[in-house]
């Protein structure tokens, strides 16, 4: 295991001419190369969410290191360029694709040992991005809370008043909209992002075209995805395929700390999988 890391923060322009800002993170060691896990947060979320952070540690603890990066329009204390009004899915899968590119040229990465987590929203588009380029250039792909079929949530979530007013938000997990609709409650999704949404149908479009290693880890009271899409998902992926679906019993759409903890060695154990690492205790 290893504690000590050097890390490099900066932009990276994807190809609508906006900056992301990423974190690259390396073990400090006597090796020339390291693997690396690209890892990517959910809608509204960025790349110091508790799951983004307990994910990148397991993968410090296991010698690989770790590019984290925000979404168009998203931040914390560094935020990328644009507002949350531009995320729409293709250009999350925009991202993906700058953002994957890019760790091909960082120092000390070996291209061809590279693998990628994405949560929610983002495993959506890591997803899209893996379908239409050649998956086999990432070794593996976790993806945590996937929402395979969206169209029910977006329409459930087109007024954000009404939404709010329902008292909804606490039960189903969103802190992420919580956060975006508290200054006036008037931030709503634009109609191409919910356009795009209802068209997305990623067992359909996207996994039968998939040929990296997929780990799909879900919550069992997850209350956004239905058990059954997430299975159907699973089953679309090539035959060829390794696909494991991991439940979380008490798991719901995010986690709380225990349950991240535990999704974190699910991931890591994905990780060293495709890197041929001893596994993890789970």
């Amino acid at each position: 295991m290893t504690s000590s890391v050097v890390t490099q923060s900066g932009f990276v322009t994807n190809n609508k001419g906006r900056a992301l800002a990423y974190r690259y993170t390396q073990p400090l060691d006597d090796q020339p190369f390291h693997d690396l896990v690209i890892l990517g947060h959910g809608y509204g979320g960025h790349q110091d969410r508790p799951y983004i952070q307990k994910v990148a540690k397991v993968c410090h603890d296991m010698n690989v290191a770790t590019l984290t990066f925000n979404l168009t329009g998203c931040g914390d204390t560094i935020k990328s360029e644009g507002s949350l009004s531009d995320l729409t899915p293709k250009v999350a899968k925009n991202d993906w694709e700058t953002m994957v590119k890019f760790s091909s040229e960082l120092p000390g990465v070996n291209p061809k040992r590279r693998a990628a987590f994405g949560t929610s929203f983002s495993a959506n588009a890591l997803m899209q991005y893996a379908a239409d380029k050649d998956a086999e250039e990432l070794q593996a792909l976790v993806l945590h809370s996937p929402v395979p079929k969206p169209r029910d949530i977006v329409n459930l979530v087109v007024d954000l008043k009404v939404f709010m007013k329902r008292k909804k938000l606490a039960q189903l997990g969103l802190d992420e909209v919580v956060q975006i609709s508290l200054p006036g409650l008037d931030i709503h999704v634009s109609q191409q992002f919910r356009a795009q949404m209802r068209e997305m149908n990623l067992s359909k479009t996207a996994a039968p075209h998939i040929t990296s290693p997929v780990t799909i880890i879900a919550g069992k009271k997850d209350e956004l995805v239905d058990e059954k899409e997430l299975e159907k998902l699973r089953d679309a992926f090539p035959k060829k395929s390794r696909v494991d679906l991991e439940w979380v019993p008490e798991g719901t759409h995010n986690f709380n700390d225990n349950q991240l903890d535990h999704m974190a060695k699910i991931a890591g154990n994905t990780f060293a999988a495709a890197f041929n690492d001893a596994p993890l205790p789970v």
